[in-house]
C-alpha cells in the first residue's frame, strides 16, 4: 500500500521525511556557521581584525545572525576593513530581519543619521519598535521619546508613558526622568505628583542632575512629597555640585530665608555668585540685595569662595 495521502496526493510519510531532511540541513548549516563565528570572536579579541573579518563573513553568508551583526559593526567602525556604512547597513539589515536586537537598534541609528542609508525617521521608529518589543531598554526609551515628540511616528503621549515605564523599570535614567516629567505635566497619564516624585527620585539616585533639581523643587513646594526644606537643600546641594545654576540660586534663597537651615547671608551670597557664573542672571540681582546686608568683612568672606570657583572654571 502506498499509504495515506494529503489533498495534493502526496504520501504523508514522504512529506515527513522531506521535513526531517530540511530541518537536518538547517541545523547543519547553523552548526557550520557557528564554528567560524567562535573563531572570529577569538580573532577579534586578539585584535586580528583581518582574520576576524574573514571568519565573520564565512558565517554571515550562511545566514548566521550574530556574525552578520558583528560584521556590520566592523564595517561601521572600519576595523580590519575600510570603513563602509553602506555595507554595514546591509549586514545589519540581514541580522535585523532575523531578530538580532543589536542590529535593529544600530540600523535604526543609521536611519536617523543617514549613514549608509537614506535618512528615514519612520524606518528608524519601526526598528526601535522591533527591538523594544524584545525588551531592549535603550530602544524602549528611544521609542518613548519618538512617541512623545512625534518623530517618525504619530505623537502619542500614552504610548510614550508605556515605553518610558518599561525602560525606567530597567533602570534607564533618561526614561525615569522623562516618565516623571510626563506624570508631572499630566501628559499620557493623569497628573500625579507622587508618581512623578518617585521617578524623579529614581533618576536622582543615579546622579541625574535635572532630576536632583526637580526633586529639590518638589520637597521645597511639598509637591507630591511632604514639604521639607532640609530635603530640598540636600538635593539642591547634589545638583549644585554638578554646577546646576538654578539649584545654586535656590540654595541661596534657602540660606537667605533660613528655610531648612539657619539664616546665613554669607552662604547666600556665595551661592548667588556661583549661580550667576553658571548663567542664571537673576541670581546676581539677589546677590546685590544680599550684599546690602553684609558688613565689609562679611562681604570679603563671601566673595572668596566665588573667586576660587571662578578661577577653577578658567583653568578648565
Amino acid at each position: 500500500m502506498v499509504g495515506t495521502v494529503d489533498k495534493r496526493g502526496l504520501p504523508l510519510m514522504l512529506m515527513a521525511m522531506v521535513t526531517v531532511m530540511c530541518l537536518w540541513l538547517l541545523s547543519s548549516v547553523a552548526v557550520a556557521a557557528a564554528e567560524p563565528y567562535g573563531d572570529a570572536q577569538a580573532a577579534y579579541k586578539a585584535k586580528n581584525y583581518a582574520l576576524a573579518i574573514d571568519l565573520y563573513t564565512q558565517a554571515a553568508v550562511q545566514g548566521h545572525g550574530p556574525s552578520q551583526t558583528d560584521l556590520a559593526v566592523m564595517y561601521f567602525f572600519g576595523r580590519g576593513v575600510k570603513r563602509d556604512f553602506t555595507t554595514a547597513a546591509k549586514w545589519h539589515r540581514m541580522a535585523a530581519d532575523q531578530g538580532q536586537v543589536l542590529s535593529q537598534t544600530n540600523l535604526a541609528v543609521m536611519y536617523d543619521n543617514g549613514q549608509g542609508v537614506p535618512r528615514d525617521y519612520g524606518e528608524a521608529a519601526k526598528l526601535y519598535a522591533l527591538a523594544a518589543a524584545q525588551g531592549d531598554a535603550y530602544a524602549q526609551n528611544v521609542l518613548g521619546a519618538r512617541y512623545q515628540y512625534g518623530k517618525g511616528i504619530a505623537q502619542d503621549y500614552g504610548r510614550a508613558v508605556h515605553w518610558y515605564a518599561l525602560a525606567a523599570k530597567q533602570g534607564v535614567v533618561m526614561a525615569q526622568f522623562n516618565l516623571g516629567a510626563l506624570y508631572e505635566a499630566g501628559k499620557g497619564a493623569a497628573e500625579n505628583y507622587p508618581v512623578a516624585a518617585k521617578w524623579y527620585g529614581r533618576a536622582a539616585d543615579q546622579g541625574d542632575v535635572e532630576a536632583q533639581f526637580k526633586l529639590g523643587l518638589f520637597y521645597a513646594r511639598g509637591q507630591g512629597v511632604g514639604q521639607s526644606f532640609i530635603k530640598a537643600r540636600k538635593w539642591y546641594l547634589k545638583a549644585s555640585a554638578q554646577n546646576h545654576a538654578i539649584s545654586q540660586t535656590n540654595l541661596g534663597i534657602l540660606y537667605a530665608k533660613g528655610e531648612g537651615v539657619a539664616v546665613d547671608y554669607v552662604q547666600a551670597y556665595k551661592y548667588f555668585s556661583l549661580a550667576g557664573e553658571g548663567s542664571d542672571e537673576v541670581a546676581y540681582k539677589y546677590r546685590a540685595l544680599i550684599a546690602k546686608r553684609l558688613s565689609p568683612a562679611q562681604l570679603k568672606e563671601a566673595q572668596e569662595p566665588a573667586l576660587v570657583r571662578r578661577d577653577a572654571h578658567r583653568k578648565k
